[in-house]
């Protein structure tokens, strides 16, 4: 137990010494002075929230591009964005603190999945991509024949996760349920591949659109259908305290929908490609 417990505490405090907080203008203070500055951190995910040759890239920069047009056209409001990363963005854990630590007009991107959980201690926007969570495996790896079997089928294997991921959290629901494996975390989602594909002994769970990606690099990771998990949506963070919320709200309500625009329609095309919108467009619906 004492182990334990230090383990925990040195988790704890490595997430705290690569996080930092940062502080944003309010919405009510935008409101009074026809301005404001905000911040916006992200974790380092590919197609999602990236920096390229120091420039912002992916689906979630250009959502706030967008965000930022609407607060301009809507109410006259001019957004000074800051774009500033914690000390190592492919830390999830840190990022996410780092988002829960700030306060005002700070937002976080990357593909943060929208959970109760979560919601107790963040603000969200609404959904603005609808995910399917895939399990993987070294190509060597016999089909998983049902979920139900994975404590047999993959005995003695180890699920590669992120620690505080909602990846995580399935994961602890499955050995709970079944039991018949371990867990060993890591910081970033490249180190789960890495590991996946170093031994058939490992598996994880990667998030649709990575899965693709991986597919279409020619990647040779192996995915399991039986192990497969809908209904996750991605969202927008906000510090708890945040009043940009209700903004949020608006812009994703604006125009008969955000998520229906010709203008995401295309930024989704261009960041994740035509297989993604197509799939988008299928589980929306289903919704």
């Amino acid at each position: 137990m004492k182990i334990h417990l230090i383990v925990v505490l040195l988790c704890l405090l490595s997430i705290q010494s690569y996080s930092q907080s940062f502080t944003g203008d309010t919405w009510a203070t935008a409101r009074e002075t026809g301005q404001a500055s905000i911040v916006v951190t992200y974790a380092e995910v590919p197609k999602y929230s990236e920096m390229i040759n120091g420039q912002p890239s992916g689906i979630c920069f250009e959502i706030m591009d967008h965000f930022e047009d609407f607060v301009e056209s809507r109410y006259g409001i001019q957004l000074n964005v800051q774009y500033k990363s914690i000390e190592d963005p492919t830390n999830w854990g840190a990022f996410m603190e780092s988002v829960r630590s700030s306060s005002g007009g700070v937002f976080g991107l990357g593909d943060v999945s929208i959970t109760e959980d979560r919601k107790l201690q963040y603000n969200f926007s609404p959904p603005y991509l609808s995910n399917v969570a895939i399990l993987v495996t070294n190509k060597d790896v016999t089909n998983l024949s049902s979920i139900e079997k994975i404590h047999s089928e993959f005995s003695g294997m180890t699920a590669i996760v992120q620690r505080g991921s909602s990846h995580d959290k399935r994961i602890q629901k499955l050995q709970k349920l079944y039991g018949g494996f371990d867990i060993s975390y890591v910081d970033n989602s490249a180190d789960k591949i890495t590991k996946v594909l170093s031994s058939p002994r490992n598996f994880t769970y990667i998030d649709f659109p990575n899965y693709l990606e991986s597919v279409l690099d020619g990647v040779n990771i192996k995915r399991h259908g039986e192990g497969d998990d809908a209904g996750e949506k991605f969202g927008i963070l906000m510090p708890k305290n945040s009043d940009w919320n209700v903004v949020m709200q608006s812009f994703f309500r604006s125009n008969g929908g955000y998520t229906l625009s010709d203008q995401y329609r295309e930024s989704l095309r261009n960041n994740l490609g035509e297989k993604i919108l197509r799939l988008t467009d299928a589980l929306a619906a289903k919704d």
